[in-house]
């Protein structure tokens, strides 16, 4: 079968915890419902080694593609709070649809359309309370700006440039390097400034560019 789905959690480098990227194990509940659709599908048809590698194939890029988004935004559109009953159970029900249906389908393609397009719904479906937390974060003192911290995270894996110069440690003076970040400037705009002239005690444009990430602490 696909990586499972710790094993995709993993290399997505998505963290559980209050602190973290989501706080529900409700959330990777539905992901592994919604797995197990394909393994008691492929339990019950006798696929070539070709077909087998294929059918996982697609289902690990569907999961890879919508892993980050489903576990975020299912967080940020509130879905785990005090209604989650009623809301697992309508996740319950539309997966026991696609569990029906993918039932009277012979066809790996069918089946993997089935389940790509259940996964699509339920991001679809987050996108404007989602968006709508977004829109209205605000920490209410300096103490409280972890409370950024997932948008952030987001906000850099959408560039890979971005990303990459994101994920060197920050660098204080002769020091060790320090993960002690709590703001982060864009880096195509640390990058304009360093073009006007190094940070005083940097002599080296390489050793400055890591320094993007602290320029706006306080």
């Amino acid at each position: 079968m696909p990586d499972t789905l710790l094993d995709a959690v993993n290399s997505r480098e998505l963290k559980y915890g209050l602190s973290g990227h989501y706080s529900s194990l409700n959330a990777l509940a539905v992901v592994w419902a919604w797995q197990y659709l394909a393994y008691q599908w492929e339990a019950l048809h006798s696929l070539t080694v070709l077909q087998r590698d294929d059918f996982e194939k697609k289902l690990s890029e569907t999961l890879a593609s919508v892993l980050d988004r489903w576990l975020i935004c299912s967080q940020w559109a509130g879905r785990w709070g005090g209604s989650s009953a009623a809301i697992i159970a309508g996740y319950a029900k539309g997966l026991h649809e696609d569990s029906l249906a993918c039932a009277n389908r012979d066809n790996l393609e069918a089946v993997h359309k089935v389940l790509s397009d259940r996964f699509q719904a339920l991001v679809k479906e987050l996108e404007t309370d989602a968006a709508n937390f977004v829109a209205v974060l605000a920490a209410s003192s300096r103490e409280r700006v972890s409370i950024y911290w997932t948008a952030l995270w987001v906000w850099h894996r959408l560039d890979p440039k971005r990303w990459e110069m994101s994920s060197i440690p920050l660098r204080v003076g002769k020091g060790k390097p320090s993960l002690d970040v709590d703001h982060a400037v864009a880096f195509a705009q640390w990058d304009k400034k360093l073009a006007a002239g190094l940070p005083e005690g940097i002599e080296d444009r390489a050793d400055a560019l890591p320094l993007h990430g602290a320029s706006s602490r306080g």
